[in-house]
Protein backbone atom coordinates (compact mmCIF):
# COMPACT_ATOMS: atom_id res chain seq x y z
CA UNK A 1 0.00 0.00 0.00
CA UNK A 2 1.19 3.53 -0.88
CA UNK A 3 1.45 6.41 1.55
CA UNK A 4 -0.48 9.16 0.35
CA UNK A 5 1.80 12.29 0.54
CA UNK A 6 4.98 10.67 0.31
CA UNK A 7 7.25 11.36 -2.06
CA UNK A 8 8.63 7.13 -1.98
CA UNK A 9 6.79 4.44 -2.65
CA UNK A 10 6.34 0.66 -1.59
CA UNK A 11 7.98 -0.41 -4.90
CA UNK A 12 10.53 1.85 -4.57
CA UNK A 13 11.24 0.47 -0.99
CA UNK A 14 10.73 -3.70 -2.15
CA UNK A 15 13.59 -2.75 -4.68
CA UNK A 16 16.37 -1.23 -2.92
CA UNK A 17 15.72 -3.84 0.50
CA UNK A 18 15.91 -6.51 -1.85
CA UNK A 19 18.63 -5.94 -3.33
CA UNK A 20 20.65 -4.55 0.01
CA UNK A 21 19.57 -8.12 1.24
CA UNK A 22 22.99 -9.42 -0.47
CA UNK A 23 25.28 -6.50 0.56
CA UNK A 24 28.23 -6.65 2.62
CA UNK A 25 27.22 -3.30 4.16
CA UNK A 26 24.01 -4.64 5.86
CA UNK A 27 24.94 -4.72 9.00
CA UNK A 28 26.70 -1.47 9.30
CA UNK A 29 25.59 1.17 10.96
CA UNK A 30 23.07 3.57 9.33
CA UNK A 31 24.79 6.67 11.14
CA UNK A 32 28.21 5.77 9.20
CA UNK A 33 26.54 4.49 6.05
CA UNK A 34 24.42 8.26 5.97
CA UNK A 35 27.89 10.19 6.56
CA UNK A 36 29.78 8.22 3.83
CA UNK A 37 27.33 8.86 1.49
CA UNK A 38 27.14 12.32 2.44
CA UNK A 39 23.08 11.84 3.32
CA UNK A 40 21.11 13.75 6.59
CA UNK A 41 22.46 12.15 9.46
CA UNK A 42 19.92 8.85 10.44
CA UNK A 43 17.75 10.51 13.30
CA UNK A 44 17.37 7.05 15.42
CA UNK A 45 20.30 6.21 17.47
CA UNK A 46 21.60 2.94 18.72
CA UNK A 47 24.05 0.16 18.18
CA UNK A 48 20.80 -2.06 16.53
CA UNK A 49 20.35 1.10 13.72
CA UNK A 50 21.08 -0.88 10.89
CA UNK A 51 20.25 -1.80 7.47
CA UNK A 52 19.13 -5.78 8.78
CA UNK A 53 16.89 -4.06 11.43
CA UNK A 54 14.91 -3.18 8.60
CA UNK A 55 15.39 -5.35 5.75
CA UNK A 56 12.99 -7.80 6.51
CA UNK A 57 9.72 -5.73 7.00
CA UNK A 58 7.43 -4.26 4.68
CA UNK A 59 6.58 -0.72 3.39
CA UNK A 60 3.65 -0.86 5.79
CA UNK A 61 5.66 -2.58 8.66
CA UNK A 62 7.73 0.47 7.95
CA UNK A 63 5.24 2.82 9.38
CA UNK A 64 4.42 0.68 11.93
CA UNK A 65 7.45 1.13 13.86
CA UNK A 66 6.99 3.96 16.91
CA UNK A 67 10.70 5.37 15.06
CA UNK A 68 9.38 5.74 12.02
CA UNK A 69 5.29 5.73 11.92
CA UNK A 70 5.00 9.45 13.42
CA UNK A 71 7.78 10.69 11.07
CA UNK A 72 7.25 8.58 7.63
CA UNK A 73 9.87 10.95 5.98
CA UNK A 74 12.55 8.59 7.53
CA UNK A 75 11.21 5.90 5.21
CA UNK A 76 12.49 8.27 2.39
CA UNK A 77 15.99 8.96 4.10
CA UNK A 78 16.52 5.10 4.70
CA UNK A 79 15.78 4.30 1.08
CA UNK A 80 18.01 7.10 0.05
CA UNK A 81 21.49 6.27 2.78
CA UNK A 82 20.28 2.62 0.81
CA UNK A 83 20.49 3.24 -2.36
CA UNK A 84 23.19 5.96 -2.66
CA UNK A 85 25.09 3.16 -0.69
CA UNK A 86 24.76 0.75 -3.04
CA UNK A 87 25.81 2.41 -5.91
CA UNK A 88 28.82 3.41 -3.96
CA UNK A 89 28.92 -0.23 -2.93
CA UNK A 90 28.40 -2.49 -5.49
CA UNK A 91 32.06 -3.39 -6.50
CA UNK A 92 32.39 -4.30 -3.19
CA UNK A 93 29.25 -6.09 -2.20
CA UNK A 94 28.45 -7.98 -4.93
CA UNK A 95 32.21 -8.96 -5.38
CA UNK A 96 32.18 -9.34 -8.97
CA UNK A 97 32.00 -6.23 -10.87
CA UNK A 98 34.58 -5.10 -13.19
CA UNK A 99 38.37 -4.33 -12.48
CA UNK A 100 38.18 -0.65 -13.24
CA UNK A 101 34.93 -0.04 -10.80
CA UNK A 102 36.93 -2.62 -8.00
CA UNK A 103 40.23 -0.57 -8.15
CA UNK A 104 38.12 2.33 -7.88
CA UNK A 105 36.80 0.71 -4.47
CA UNK A 106 40.19 -0.21 -3.55
CA UNK A 107 40.90 3.56 -3.87
CA UNK A 108 39.04 4.81 -1.52
CA UNK A 109 39.81 2.23 1.15
CA UNK A 110 43.10 2.87 0.84
CA UNK A 111 42.62 7.07 1.19
CA UNK A 112 40.54 6.03 4.40
CA UNK A 113 42.99 3.64 5.84
CA UNK A 114 46.17 6.79 4.80
CA UNK A 115 43.86 8.98 7.03
CA UNK A 116 43.41 7.81 9.44
CA UNK A 117 47.53 6.95 9.27
CA UNK A 118 46.71 2.89 9.55
CA UNK A 119 49.77 1.13 8.40
CA UNK A 120 49.03 -0.40 5.12
CA UNK A 121 51.94 -3.29 6.30
CA UNK A 122 50.88 -3.82 9.80
CA UNK A 123 50.77 -7.86 9.90
CA UNK A 124 47.16 -9.71 10.00
CA UNK A 125 48.82 -11.65 12.32
CA UNK A 126 48.75 -8.89 15.04
CA UNK A 127 44.79 -7.73 14.38
CA UNK A 128 42.24 -9.16 16.62
CA UNK A 129 40.93 -11.35 14.43
CA UNK A 130 39.54 -14.74 15.01
CA UNK A 131 41.62 -17.70 14.47
CA UNK A 132 39.62 -18.85 11.77
CA UNK A 133 39.87 -15.64 9.47
CA UNK A 134 43.69 -15.33 10.46
CA UNK A 135 44.39 -18.87 9.10
CA UNK A 136 42.09 -17.96 6.07
CA UNK A 137 44.51 -14.97 5.69
CA UNK A 138 47.30 -17.48 5.76
CA UNK A 139 46.06 -19.56 3.00
CA UNK A 140 45.15 -16.89 0.99
CA UNK A 141 48.63 -15.53 1.69
CA UNK A 142 47.12 -12.69 2.89
CA UNK A 143 50.02 -11.04 5.05
CA UNK A 144 49.42 -7.71 6.21
CA UNK A 145 46.57 -4.84 5.94
CA UNK A 146 47.09 -4.14 2.21
CA UNK A 147 47.15 -7.65 0.96
CA UNK A 148 43.65 -7.95 2.78
CA UNK A 149 42.03 -5.05 0.97
CA UNK A 150 43.74 -6.29 -2.13
CA UNK A 151 42.08 -9.11 -1.90
CA UNK A 152 38.77 -8.15 -1.02
CA UNK A 153 38.58 -6.12 -4.56
CA UNK A 154 39.28 -9.11 -6.05
CA UNK A 155 37.88 -12.27 -4.53
CA UNK A 156 36.25 -14.94 -6.38
CA UNK A 157 32.67 -15.12 -6.90
CA UNK A 158 32.77 -18.77 -5.25
CA UNK A 159 34.59 -17.19 -2.00
CA UNK A 160 32.09 -16.67 0.54
CA UNK A 161 33.40 -14.43 3.03
CA UNK A 162 32.00 -13.23 6.62
CA UNK A 163 31.71 -12.95 10.07
CA UNK A 164 34.98 -10.96 11.23
CA UNK A 165 36.39 -10.87 7.93
CA UNK A 166 33.47 -8.94 6.65
CA UNK A 167 33.17 -6.62 9.87
CA UNK A 168 36.67 -5.19 9.57
CA UNK A 169 36.96 -4.42 5.74
CA UNK A 170 32.91 -2.80 6.68
CA UNK A 171 35.15 -0.69 9.31
CA UNK A 172 37.54 0.50 6.35
CA UNK A 173 35.35 1.22 3.89
CA UNK A 174 33.17 3.39 5.70
CA UNK A 175 35.72 4.49 8.45
CA UNK A 176 33.91 3.10 11.51
CA UNK A 177 36.36 4.30 14.44
CA UNK A 178 34.68 1.75 16.56
CA UNK A 179 34.64 -1.02 14.10
CA UNK A 180 38.22 -0.11 13.76
CA UNK A 181 39.13 -0.38 17.13
CA UNK A 182 37.79 -3.52 17.68
CA UNK A 183 40.37 -5.35 15.47
CA UNK A 184 43.13 -2.88 15.17
CA UNK A 185 45.00 -1.11 18.31
CA UNK A 186 43.37 2.17 17.28
CA UNK A 187 42.19 4.63 19.62
CA UNK A 188 38.70 6.62 18.43
CA UNK A 189 39.23 9.89 17.79
CA UNK A 190 42.89 9.89 16.74
CA UNK A 191 45.24 8.36 14.13
CA UNK A 192 47.89 5.97 14.18
CA UNK A 193 48.20 2.82 16.47
CA UNK A 194 48.75 3.09 20.29
CA UNK A 195 50.40 0.94 22.57
CA UNK A 196 48.07 1.23 25.22
CA UNK A 197 45.19 0.10 22.73
CA UNK A 198 47.62 -3.03 21.44
CA UNK A 199 48.43 -3.93 25.08
CA UNK A 200 44.88 -4.05 25.84
CA UNK A 201 44.50 -5.78 22.81
CA UNK A 202 46.78 -9.10 23.82
CA UNK A 203 44.92 -8.82 27.26
CA UNK A 204 41.46 -9.13 25.06
CA UNK A 205 42.92 -12.18 23.12
CA UNK A 206 43.47 -14.13 27.07
CA UNK A 207 41.08 -16.88 28.22
CA UNK A 208 38.85 -15.89 30.92
CA UNK A 209 40.76 -17.72 33.94
CA UNK A 210 43.88 -16.68 32.35
CA UNK A 211 42.82 -12.68 32.87
CA UNK A 212 41.79 -13.59 36.60
CA UNK A 213 44.75 -15.51 37.33
CA UNK A 214 46.87 -12.28 36.32
CA UNK A 215 44.09 -9.93 38.41
CA UNK A 216 44.87 -12.40 41.44
CA UNK A 217 48.48 -12.72 40.63
CA UNK A 218 49.04 -8.66 40.53
CA UNK A 219 47.50 -8.25 43.60
CA UNK A 220 44.12 -7.10 42.48
CA UNK A 221 40.45 -8.00 43.98
CA UNK A 222 37.98 -10.43 42.10
CA UNK A 223 34.39 -10.31 42.83
CA UNK A 224 33.16 -13.20 44.71
CA UNK A 225 31.84 -15.15 41.74
CA UNK A 226 34.95 -14.71 40.18
CA UNK A 227 36.61 -16.37 42.87
CA UNK A 228 34.46 -18.97 42.61
CA UNK A 229 35.28 -19.75 39.19
CA UNK A 230 38.70 -18.95 39.07
CA UNK A 231 40.69 -21.83 38.44
CA UNK A 232 44.40 -21.31 40.17
CA UNK A 233 47.02 -21.97 37.86
CA UNK A 234 50.46 -23.43 39.25
CA UNK A 235 53.36 -21.94 39.38
CA UNK A 236 54.56 -23.07 36.11
CA UNK A 237 51.99 -21.97 34.08
CA UNK A 238 51.83 -18.75 35.57
CA UNK A 239 55.56 -18.56 34.55
CA UNK A 240 54.65 -19.35 31.32
CA UNK A 241 51.66 -16.99 31.04
CA UNK A 242 53.51 -14.60 31.61
CA UNK A 243 55.97 -15.21 29.01
CA UNK A 244 53.89 -15.51 26.56
CA UNK A 245 51.94 -12.01 27.38
CA UNK A 246 55.16 -10.57 27.30
CA UNK A 247 56.04 -12.17 24.04
CA UNK A 248 53.13 -10.93 22.64
CA UNK A 249 53.55 -7.02 23.76
CA UNK A 250 57.32 -7.44 22.23
CA UNK A 251 55.50 -8.46 18.46
CA UNK A 252 53.76 -4.94 18.88
CA UNK A 253 56.99 -3.69 19.94
CA UNK A 254 58.02 -2.16 16.27
CA UNK A 255 55.10 -0.57 15.56
CA UNK A 256 55.21 1.73 18.66
CA UNK A 257 58.50 2.85 19.01
CA UNK A 258 57.69 6.40 19.95
CA UNK A 259 54.99 5.09 22.39
CA UNK A 260 57.75 2.45 23.57
CA UNK A 261 60.39 5.43 24.52
CA UNK A 262 57.62 7.67 25.66
CA UNK A 263 57.00 4.64 28.03
CA UNK A 264 60.28 4.41 29.15
CA UNK A 265 60.94 7.73 30.52
CA UNK A 266 58.19 7.20 32.61
CA UNK A 267 58.85 3.47 33.45
CA UNK A 268 59.61 4.74 37.34
CA UNK A 269 56.77 7.33 37.50
CA UNK A 270 53.63 5.57 39.08
CA UNK A 271 50.72 8.34 38.19
CA UNK A 272 52.69 9.36 34.80
CA UNK A 273 52.12 5.57 33.75
CA UNK A 274 48.33 4.92 35.82
CA UNK A 275 47.61 8.80 32.93
CA UNK A 276 49.15 6.73 30.59
CA UNK A 277 46.80 3.84 30.61
CA UNK A 278 43.36 5.79 31.38
CA UNK A 279 42.63 6.00 27.81
CA UNK A 280 41.36 2.23 28.00
CA UNK A 281 38.44 3.99 30.36
CA UNK A 282 38.16 0.49 32.54
CA UNK A 283 39.75 0.30 35.48
CA UNK A 284 40.32 -3.57 35.19
CA UNK A 285 41.69 -3.33 31.83
CA UNK A 286 43.69 -0.21 33.04
CA UNK A 287 45.10 -2.51 35.66
CA UNK A 288 46.15 -5.64 34.23
CA UNK A 289 47.50 -3.44 31.11
CA UNK A 290 50.12 -1.49 33.66
CA UNK A 291 51.35 -4.74 35.02
CA UNK A 292 51.43 -6.50 31.26
CA UNK A 293 53.88 -3.93 30.25
CA UNK A 294 56.06 -4.66 33.30
CA UNK A 295 56.29 -7.72 32.61
CA UNK A 296 57.67 -6.46 29.14
CA UNK A 297 59.78 -3.96 30.29
CA UNK A 298 61.13 -6.77 32.69
CA UNK A 299 62.03 -8.74 29.95
CA UNK A 300 63.87 -6.25 27.78
CA UNK A 301 66.15 -4.75 31.22
CA UNK A 302 63.74 -1.80 32.09
CA UNK A 303 63.24 -1.11 35.60
CA UNK A 304 59.61 0.28 36.47
CA UNK A 305 57.73 1.64 39.24
CA UNK A 306 56.22 -2.18 39.41
CA UNK A 307 59.46 -3.84 39.53
CA UNK A 308 61.01 -2.17 42.50
CA UNK A 309 58.11 -3.11 44.20
CA UNK A 310 57.53 -6.47 43.05
CA UNK A 311 57.08 -9.04 46.14
CA UNK A 312 56.57 -12.32 45.72
CA UNK A 313 55.00 -12.45 42.24
CA UNK A 314 52.27 -9.36 43.87
CA UNK A 315 53.14 -6.03 42.50
CA UNK A 316 52.34 -4.19 45.68
CA UNK A 317 52.50 -0.47 44.21
CA UNK A 318 49.40 -1.77 42.25
CA UNK A 319 47.30 -3.62 44.32
CA UNK A 320 44.32 -1.90 44.13
CA UNK A 321 41.96 -3.53 42.22
CA UNK A 322 37.93 -2.36 41.01
CA UNK A 323 35.33 -5.09 41.57
CA UNK A 324 33.73 -4.35 37.84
Amino acid sequence: MEQSGQKNTAAEWDEVRKTFRTSIMAEVKLSGLAENVGADAWPVKGAEETPAKYLGMTYDELHMMPEIGPKPERIGLLIEILRETLAFDDPFGDMVEQVEESSQQEDNIIKNVNKLEIPMDFPIFLTALTPDTKKFCVKEELSNIKQFVDFSQHIAENIVVGGDFRSFLNSLAHIDEDGIATYLPFRKGSKGFHMAEAISQVIGELKDNQRLALVKHFGGNLTDSEERVLRKLSAEELEQLEKSVGASIAQYSEWFKKDQDELSNIATDTRALERYFIVLKNERREFLALNCLNLYFESIGIETALSTKKKGGLFGAFSRMFKK
